[in-house]
């Protein structure tokens, strides 16, 4: 696949994942930010902490094309953001006792905390028995905090198709609609995809190197990952406590998984069939980061 169709499915496919955004709205919390504010209900009692230091992809931006988080560089430096995570949290501690860094249970029921070095160098902070927004002020006036951030619950919600777009013409140009998104990796963070699902079918699909990942019950060729991400203090409801959702789990993260990446099959709906269906790189492989689940509380945001 050349750079220039490749960029071009790339586009492709955020747009047709981002055409309707999710209902919710997100900006940073300081002191001289005028950030928008969620509609009441709408947020956690969390918050997301950003620090000084830039994160490994824009510390390494402009050096390469492509980010190998496995070299001696990135990990050196992923190291560098561990330490100063580490001194943030000593001082955390001090400043609020009963705050700690937050934690999501895994696709093993273990607990991991909530920090980000990559993309985002910071973390999930849980104030404890201080009040969100005393606990916000507090944070802010801490060394090396670049901005709080409220932790905005998000729904999911998409319209949306490969014609809208104009993906025919870009698997045309990539040698047909079969062979588009060859080798790429997309991620799910949605609902949890289900290795079952017809457009999920693994047959004739190898693992790439380093997979598959995750709980490999639910991995199949076609989904090379699948990890969970459950709110310890909102868990799932019985039965949707599963990598994929259960009979009473969202379906969106299928349906939109199936719009990025889903094979090409044909579907009959009310007794019309519609063939050559597709998501937008059906030869892609998908990693499924399951995030939207139905609650013991009857709540499916994140």
């Amino acid at each position: 696949m050349s750079r220039r169709f490749g960029g071009i499915l790339g586009l492709l496919l955020a747009i047709v994942l981002v055409i309707a955004p999710a209902v919710s709205g997100q900006g940073p919390v300081s002191p001289t930010a005028d950030a928008p504010r969620a509609p009441a209900g709408r947020t956690s009692h969390r918050l997301i902490v950003e620090l000084d230091s830039p994160p490994l992809v824009a510390r390494l931006a402009g050096a390469a094309t492509q980010i190998d988080v496995r070299s001696a560089s990135a990990q050196d430096y992923l190291d560098a953001l561990s330490a100063e995570q580490e001194m943030f949290v000593a001082t955390l501690q001090a400043a609020l006792p009963t705050a700690q860094v937050a934690t999501f249970l895994n696709e093993h029921g273990q607990p991991e905390e909530a920090r980000y070095r990559v993309t985002l160098n910071g973390m999930a902070v849980d104030p404890g028995d201080v009040d969100p927004a005393v606990a916000r002020r507090a944070l802010e006036r801490l060394p090396g905090v670049r901005a709080v951030y409220l932790d905005y619950a998000y729904t999911p919600t998409l319209y949306s198709s490969t014609e809208v777009i104009g993906a025919p013409a870009v698997w045309e140009a990539l040698g047909g609609q079969e062979a588009a998104g060859a080798g790429i990796k997309i991620a799910s963070m949605d609902g949890g995809l289900h290795k079952d699902a017809p457009m999920f079918d693994g047959t004739g699909y190898q693992y790439p190197s380093g997979y598959p990942k995750g709980l490999t019950e639910n991995t199949n060729g076609k989904i090379i990952a699948s990890r969970v991400y459950f709110r310890p203090w909102d868990p799932p409801a019985p039965g949707d406590d599963n990598p994929w959702p259960g009979e009473l789990g969202t379906p969106h993260g299928t349906h939109t998984g199936s719009i990025a990446a889903g094979d090409v099959v044909t579907a009959s709906y009310l007794g019309i069939e519609f063939p050559n269906m597709s998501g937008v790189a059906p030869k892609a492989y998908l990693m499924s980061y399951r995030v939207f689940y139905q609650s013991v509380s009857v709540v499916g945001s994140l």
